[in-house]
């Protein structure tokens, strides 16, 4: 319903000095007429005067009524100014309509009409909410203090009404729609009641608006409805049940989580803007149910796959180990001084470095440590030592130190200078730059060897789900943050969209720009695992660069441009290496490599 549909007719105010008025009948009749304010006089000293406004439309239907309360002086009396509710056409209205700005009030039959400055909406408790003034000694009733902001109903008034949820106490409502609050009557006891909302506006300095919540006509509940909102934000809400008996009241508290919808540009015709506004409120409510949860768990998977490609590990566990490394450089447990000399801590099998592995240099026969590091990412460790005999330890989970793999030799296809846990004497300014190769003990390189096209299959099954799933999460998180901008486009959904713009544009540059390449069995068309990549300089034969492959035969590297030729050596089953492919020299003009290696 549009502003224009509403008829507004007029409003009553109706006055009494023990309570609220429940209904346009109950008290004394002060005002029925179409302005914006009036000013109550000829009122009696050092009286509680309670007032409700009710709005009516040319059917006779009346709005729920606004309340405020005033005192008067006992040796002056300043008369209350009533500023009128925003007009309704009852409780199934939509929207209001601002109501004739006449400045000249009719004469009332129990008061002088006069002019003033206008306040609307709506009408503005004087008090910090209701009831505040009532002379409350008691305690409300056993039944009244178990209700919970769970038994109201909140229902979003429009072409087809909505129940709105109540989640932790927050309730989102479209701003430009009136909002009926309700209680069914079997809730609360036969007592003598009132009950009352009091809404804090966080626009207007914390200024605060109260409604009543009275019986409807067929008894069947308690309702109220509260006006449109002039703004978006947070509402705090109070409502109140007064009892008379008793003399106490009950208080149970919420937040309005107010938006307000998309303008849509005026060249747009009618149908299809409401075509669109009514979109976009059947898809608030789950979107905003699920974008809360979807879109911090998409920008972290995205934010997770985005460290996995420009650090170079390969799965969520090598995530972790990264996460532990960090660790380790923030509390101090690795340090080295940029031109020191290092080792590597690697895969005795697969030739990888190993990140993070504990290294500890012990004195000779005391265990007494005298140094502790963990390996970066390239698995280099490096200690500053007192002169003397020590020997050196590494740890790491699921593998063994020393390695039985490699066990006699000085060096192996990678590495050179191995260390095995014999002594070994430190002198004033010698370095220490042993290479330490780990056995893996879960790892079965020969099963490996004889199963691996099947092995591949699976993995690469494995691989692609998990990238799908990873993928699934983190553009349905985005499509989420997506609407949520369209429906409530605050500074909060759009930095959240903004980061999932970075991510994927990210992921895409680094895709386009750091290609990963891969060693594969022309005649299988299978990965080769674990494939040793030398890159070297043509006329030298010098290796300037060597890089291992991963399970799926997947490696990077990066070299100054120029020209270069590459050896690719296929490990074998008795961990040997065999060269399988000698390329011939090549140009190299960005520093990588962008096609695959048929071997």
């Amino acid at each position: 319903m549009n502003p224009s549909d509403v008829d507004f007719q007029a409003v009553r105010i109706m006055r009494r000095t023990s309570g609220y008025p429940a209904n346009s009948t109950d008290g004394v009749l002060v005002y029925d007429g179409g302005a914006q304010s009036f000013v109550d006089l000829g009122l009696m000293e050092g009286t509680h005067y309670y007032y409700t406004a009710f709005a009516r439309d040319n059917s006779l239907n009346y709005s729920s009524g606004a309340i405020t309360s005033a005192m008067t002086l006992v040796t002056v009396v300043p008369p209350p100014v009533l500023s009128l509710p925003p007009p309704s056409s009852g409780v199934g209205s939509e929207n209001t309509t601002t109501p004739p700005t006449s400045t000249t009030l009719p004469p009332s039959s129990t008061g002088v009409g006069t002019t003033s400055v206008p306040i609307f909406p709506p009408i503005t408790s004087t008090s910090t909410g209701p009831f505040v003034d009532f002379p409350l000694t008691g305690t409300p009733s056993a039944e009244i203090q178990k209700i919970t902001i769970n038994d109201f109903i909140f229902t979003q008034i429009g072409t087809i009404e909505e129940v709105l949820p109540i989640r932790r106490g927050i309730v989102r409502t479209n701003g430009e729609k009136n909002v009926r609050v309700s209680i069914l009557y079997g809730k609360l006891p036969e007592v003598l009641k009132t009950i009352a909302i009091a809404i804090e506006d966080p626009n207007q300095n914390g200024k605060i608006s109260a409604y009543l919540i009275s019986i409807n006509a067929s008894k069947s509940a308690y309702e109220g409805v509260i006006p449109v909102f002039s703004k978006d934000g947070k509402y705090p809400f109070t409502i109140s049940i007064l009892d008379h008996e008793k003399q106490g009241v009950f208080r149970v508290a919420g937040i309005f989580d107010v938006y307000i919808p998309m303008k849509l540009p005026s060249i747009i015709p009618v149908r299809i803007t409401e075509a669109i506004n009514r979109a976009i409120e059947a898809i608030a409510a789950p979107v905003t149910a699920v974008a809360p949860i979807a879109a911090p768990v998409g920008i972290a998977i995205g934010a997770s796959q985005a460290v996995l490609l420009a650090t170079n590990v390969g799965s969520v566990y090598d995530l972790y180990l990264l996460l532990l490394r960090l660790i380790g450089l923030i509390t101090g447990l690795f340090r080295r001084k940029r031109n020191e000399p290092w080792g590597v801590v690697y895969d005795s099998v697969t030739k990888r470095p190993l990140d993070p592995a504990v290294v500890v240099a012990q004195v000779n026969n005391t265990q007494q440590s005298k140094g502790e590091a963990i390996t970066d990412l390239d698995g280099r460790y490096g200690f500053l030592l007192n002169p003397g005999e020590y020997v050196i330890v590494a740890n790491k989970t699921h593998y063994k130190f020393p390695s039985d793999k490699l066990k006699g030799r000085a060096h192996d296809e990678l590495y050179e200078n191995l260390y095995f846990g014999d002594p070994f004497q430190v002198h004033e300014g010698s370095a220490i730059a042993y290479n330490i190769p780990l056995d893996p003990i879960e790892f079965d390189w020969n099963e490996f060897a004889k199963n691996k096209d099947k092995v591949f299959q699976v993995y690469s099954k494995k691989t692609n789900i998990r990238l799908w799933v990873f993928n699934i999460i983190f553009y349905v998180g985005m499509v989420f943050s997506m609407l949520s901008l369209v429906i409530a486009p605050t500074l909060l959904n759009i930095l959240i969209m903004l980061s999932y713009l970075s991510i994927a544009s990210f992921q895409i540059f680094w895709k386009a720009t750091h290609t990963v390449t891969r060693v594969i069995n022309k005649a299988t068309g299978n990965a080769i695992p674990f494939a040793l990549i030398k890159i070297w300089l043509p006329g030298l034969n010098m290796v300037v660069k060597k890089t291992v492959a991963d399970e799926t035969g997947r490696f990077y590297f990066l070299v100054p441009p120029g020209t270069y030729f590459i050896t690719i050596e296929e490990k074998l089953p008795d961990g040997t290496y065999h060269e399988v492919l000698r390329t011939k020299e090549r140009e190299l003009k960005s520093g990588v490599v962008k096609e695959d290696f048929l071997v």
